[in-house]
């Protein structure tokens, strides 16, 4: 189920025409990874309605990452040699804007609300093309070099400012050059910012050709938000995008010539966009809305349903709604996951349990699944073992994890293996930025380790680490 860690980023934003933001790298968005809270079944096993995300989370799920693979894998893979050196990291933000970021270094943030005005997988595709254009040509780069000239333009104009005013003892020119530093500034950023989004717009259409895909997509996503919005409040000198207008005129003969494109895995990346649309949307928009976008006539509808209802409390409602989904699909893992969060809302522990169990099952590969059944049963104190091996995948996988690491110790404690507990802990002070706890409970895992050589190799290997 949907996951989510607290964050803050930007960069170079493809939407929000009105106020536009300029542009700031994502690269400290991984400072700002911090708290992680899980989501569904192993937030808090003793709610009654599943939890609300916090505005501007970073959501993790298993299902929604591995969609995502596969769309940036299909439209990286024309860049041939070039693929080794650019390896998407992408963040997915519980933000209801309609936008997407990119900055260097292959980083990429994909807003909740992007997934309210994309309809089908090319316009999705779309975007996330022109934010592939973005990285591949480091316009976030490029932007910082146009920021530095546009200053030094600035910088004269407030200059000359200055000395007429001295020569006339009048404040006035210094003041006119001022104004007129900041507008020389603020357009010159500006026109070099258009003149990104623009090349961004055209490489674009390049990327989706090569991967073999119609660019028509792009296109309704721009007279989509043409249509949303219209034209900024502001002067088009002041936007960092070009009006959506003008982008509409620049690409339509382009896209046109990939209409033909006969693209052959359409109806399954259709299929598995709609999927996780359903998905995102359902957790992050309000409730009832939700339950009037999606009437209850697909399994996609029952799924989204059975959402609003458990965040409302309406829990009875939602797993009626999630076990038509599982008519349809019985063999849907992450259907299974958000049974299992529902029927431990109304007290059914031991079948919240084997729902899961067997959602994990069918997808072994799946970390946040596994990470939720260990969850909830180190919350449960039931088959701590089994929690032990499921958290040890994890943190052999992902061993940046920090709350994998926490719930071993927590585990490992409460199953007696206190120098185990105590070296899991340490991994996750470590992760924290924490050395000086990190070190103090490396000495003390030592001091409980019993003989067990591969306990106290592992524990020399995290203290030479840690220096």
């Amino acid at each position: 189920m949907i996951q989510e860690k607290s964050a803050r980023g930007g960069g170079n934003a493809l939407l929000n025409p009105k106020r536009p933001p300029i542009s700031h790298p994502i690269k400290c968005i991984k400072g700002a990874l911090t708290a992680l809270f899980i989501l569904g079944t192993c937030l808090n096993p003793c709610a009654h309605a599943l939890p609300v995300i916090p505005h501007d989370s970073v959501i993790l799920d298993d299902e929604v990452e591995a969609v995502f693979k596969e769309y940036f894998d299909t439209l990286l893979k024309p860049l041939g040699g070039k693929r080794a050196t650019f390896t998407p990291k992408i963040y997915l933000l519980a933000n209801t804007a309609v936008n997407a970021a990119s900055a260097s270094g292959g980083q990429f943030l994909i807003y909740a609300g992007l997934f309210r005005m994309c309809d089908t997988v090319e316009e999705f595709l779309g975007v996330i093309a022109h934010e592939i254009a973005h990285g591949k040509g480091v316009h976030s780069v490029q932007a910082a070099v146009g920021a530095d000239k546009a200053f030094m333009t600035a910088a004269i104009a407030f200059a000359l400012g200055g000395i007429a005013a001295l020569a006339a003892k009048d404040a006035a020119p210094l003041m006119a050059g001022v104004t007129g530093g900041q507008n020389a500034y603020m357009g010159s950023v500006m026109r070099n910012m258009q003149n990104l989004e623009k090349a961004a717009d055209a490489e674009a259409i390049k990327i989706l050709s090569k991967a073999g895909i119609p660019a028509t997509g792009l296109l309704t996503f721009l007279v989509k938000l043409q249509k949303a919005y219209g034209a900024p409040d502001i002067s088009p000198y002041f936007l960092d995008h070009p009006l959506t207008e003008d982008r509409i005129q620049a690409v339509e003969h382009d896209v046109k010539q990939t209409a033909t494109l006969p693209w052959l895995k359409r109806a399954a990346f259709q299929s598995s966009f709609e999927r996780i649309r359903t998905k995102i949307l359902a957790f992050t928009l309000d409730p009832k809305s939700i339950l009037k976008m999606f009437p209850g006539k697909t399994a996609n509808d029952s799924y989204a349903r059975a959402v609003a209802y458990g965040r409302t409390a309406q829990t009875r409602q939602g797993l009626e709604e999630i076990d038509q989904m599982l008519k349809l699909e019985p063999q849907n893992s992450y259907a299974l996951e958000l049974k299992s969060q529902l029927l431990m809302d109304i007290g059914q522990k031991n079948e919240s349990i084997e729902a899961l169990r067997k959602a994990v099952s069918l997808k072994p590969q799946a970390i946040y699944l596994k990470m939720s059944l260990a969850h909830l049963l180190v919350e449960q104190q039931q088959h701590l073992p089994e929690a032990i091996h499921h958290l040890t995948i994890i943190t052999q996988k992902a061993p940046e994890s920090d709350f994998a690491w926490h719930l071993l110790g927590k585990v490992y404690m409460a199953n007696g293996q206190e120098g185990h507990a105590l070296l899991a802990n340490a991994e996750s002070d470590a992760l924290k930025g924490d050395r000086a706890a990190a070190k103090a409970k490396v000495k003390s895992a030592r001091l409980k380790a019993n003989g067990d050589k591969a306990l106290l190799q592992k524990i020399n290997d995290l203290e030479k680490s840690l220096g």
